[in-house]
């Protein structure tokens, strides 16, 4: 069934997906910005990025709003696009240690945080996006239980994920800093590509739009009608005053 199939890749996806979040969001990143030399006080700027990149949502929902008006559903390519970029750009991230020279090492750590900054607002302007192409897509009935055995399939990801970076790092020694490097650069590379998979997935999920529905012309021929008489009844029931 093209139902059953869609839901099997949505939870593929997330097997990709859910190693890359963990690589991402745990000590990885935090060592690899030390490796570049990133102040103490960015590392607070660092931590909300994922949630000022939120204000991304407005601009996007607009954009969606724009092609439902004009009977075109722009959510899958939204979706591809950002999300797809969004995810990508942890690779050249991991690559900002080898691609900027010793002689503007003070423009590594910026370059790493401007390019953060930029993943995360491609990312976090799709999540509306997702949320109601999947509520289009999986019927009410399944919802619940889908999510709970797609979780239940990711969760030995994520916890693989987050242990092994972790005992990769562990084998490091921290003073080490172009060995830290190499390691980092490695991992974040690897969930770049995790996180390309994952969105990758998406393309053999169809898209079920949900424009904004029109009123039939009988069904607002009607609705005049039935204003028409509305009105006309209001003006009857008036009292007319009576002259002597």
């Amino acid at each position: 069934m093209p139902l059953r199939r869609d839901l099997q890749l949505i939870t593929l996806a997330w097997v990709f997906g859910s190693g890359w979040m963990w690589i991402i969001s745990g000590s990885v990143m935090t060592r690899f910005v030390q490796s570049v030399g990133t102040p103490d006080w960015a590392f607070g700027l660092l931590a909300a990025i994922p949630f000022l990149a939120a204000l991304a949502q407005l601009p996007m929902a607009g954009y969606i709003e724009r092609g439902n008006r004009r009977g075109r559903s722009r959510r899958r390519r939204a979706f591809l696009v950002a999300c797809g970029t969004g995810r990508a750009l942890f690779i050249p991230v991991a690559a900002v240690p080898w691609l900027v020279p010793d002689a503007a090492a003070g423009l590594r750590w910026p370059l790493v945080i401007g390019l953060v900054l930029l993943a995360w607002s491609l990312m976090q302007s799709t999540g509306p996006v997702w949320l109601n192409r999947m509520s289009d897509l999986i019927p009410r009935r399944i919802r619940g239980r889908y999510f709970a055995r797609r979780g239940q399939i990711t969760a030995p990801v994520a916890i693989a994920a987050s242990l092994g970076s972790a005992a990769l790092l562990s084998l490091v020694d921290p003073a080490d800093t172009r060995t830290v490097q190499i390691l980092t650069s490695s991992l974040l590379a690897l969930a770049g590509v995790l996180g390309v998979a994952d969105i990758a997935c998406f393309l053999w999920v169809k898209d079920t739009p949900n424009p904004t529905p029109t009123p039939r012309t009988s069904d607002r021929s009607k609705t005049q009608k039935g204003r028409a008489g509305s009105t006309a009844h209001k003006l009857k029931s008036v009292p007319t005053p009576r002259t002597s």
